[in-house]
């Protein structure tokens, strides 16, 4: 009885959230939405997640998953994503997109999961699902699953297989807790980098 009450007043919310393109929140400890504590618990578009060290800020919506990693800031503007610094991981139902400074990663199919990230001027992003295409100067380059898109503030991009992109770079990293940038396999970014979700718990009605 507690599990359907939870799910009925979870689908309320939902409801409720996709009305102002509103997201539920988790916040890991020190997180903050426009530099202030998440007393709400969701964010609206426009807000400023910001994410310290050893923390992460998961976003929900009615068809899209975000997981935004340490030491990282995203502006959440309701139907698209902008990337400041750090790591975000996407999985989206609805075709969710995200601007990395000026680099625009559009889903090619609606359901589509990719990691992105940002630091020292050098972006990248990992295609877990479906297929990702970043456009940038009037160029479109299409980044399929399994695959590594590579782009700067400049007109410059590429894709790599991972195992190319190793030989292009010489060394993968990842084995410390969401490096910047993140440089890693397609196999154990997700393990590595970014936590998957919130615990489950029968009170959660957004746990699959």
């Amino acid at each position: 009885m507690k599990l359907a009450v939870a799910v009925f007043v979870g689908l309320l919310a939902l409801s409720a959230l996709a009305q102002n393109n509103a997201a539920l929140t988790h916040m890991g400890p020190g997180a903050t939405v426009n530099h202030n504590e998440n007393i709400s618990g969701e964010v609206l578009p426009g807000d400023s997640v910001e994410v310290p060290a050893n923390s992460f800020v998961f976003l929900i919506t009615r068809g899209d998953r975000i997981t935004v990693g340490e030491n990282a800031v995203l502006l959440y503007l309701g139907n698209k994503l902008s990337l400041d610094h750090g790591t975000a991981r996407v999985e989206t139902a609805t075709g969710l997109a995200a601007d990395v400074h000026g680099n625009l990663l559009i889903p090619a199919v609606p359901t589509s999961t990719y990691q992105m990230s940002w630091q020292n001027d050098f972006g990248l992003v990992v295609v877990y699902v479906g297929q990702v295409e970043i456009h940038k100067c009037n160029k479109k380059l299409m980044i399929p699953a399994g695959h590594i898109g590579e782009f700067r503030k400049d007109c410059e991009m590429a894709a790599f297989t991972k195992s190319a992109w190793t030989t292009a770079h010489g060394v993968i990293a990842g084995s410390a807790a969401v490096a910047a940038p993140a440089i890693c396999t397609v196999s154990n970014c997700a393990s590595v980098l970014l936590p998957r979700r919130p615990p489950a718990s029968a009170s959660d009605p957004y746990e699959p």
